[in-house]
């Protein structure tokens, strides 16, 4: 159980190179699993997450954002009370159809997520500072929008 939720745990979410960051529940951002939760219930399926917490020497290695939300927020960066954790999650959508993957992004949004798209995954995280601008983008074009 992670922030009390019945449907994820730490081990979900910790840096895939095995340093440990992510398996301690204070690594998480408390708000990221509460939307993961609310969309897990309300889609009423699983959701498989393929990268949660990143450690610094991950995230350079897999070729992600230097300020990546998957990594330990950054004082005066990360949204206040954020310090230190994960504000993020990818989440496999590979065998999902169209609709799904639809109704999944527009309830994101709706309950305060941003939302990146990409082929084989959904970023979703809670970041709300103006270095993360608020909205949806799609990994392949680099296009964002805050309308939904």
């Amino acid at each position: 159980m992670l922030h009390g939720s019945r449907y994820f745990s730490t081990r979900e979410f910790a840096c895939k190179c095995g340093c440990g960051f992510g398996l301690k529940e204070e690594e998480i951002a408390p708000e990221l699993i509460h939307i993961l939760s609310v969309l897990r219930v309300r889609m009423a399926m699983p959701f498989f997450i393929t990268s949660g917490a990143r450690c610094v020497t991950h995230n350079a290695k897999i070729g992600g954002q230097k300020n990546s939300t998957h990594l330990p927020g950054v004082k005066g960066v990360c949204t206040p009370g954020y310090e230190g954790k994960c504000r993020a999650a990818d989440i496999n959508i590979t065998e999902w159809d169209s609709y799904t993957r639809g109704e999944v992004i527009r309830m994101a949004l709706v309950i305060g997520a941003r939302v990146g798209i990409a082929t084989e995954f959904l970023h979703i995280d809670v970041e709300t500072t103006p270095y993360y601008p608020e909205g949806l983008w799609n990994y392949s074009s680099n296009e964002t929008s805050s309308v939904l």
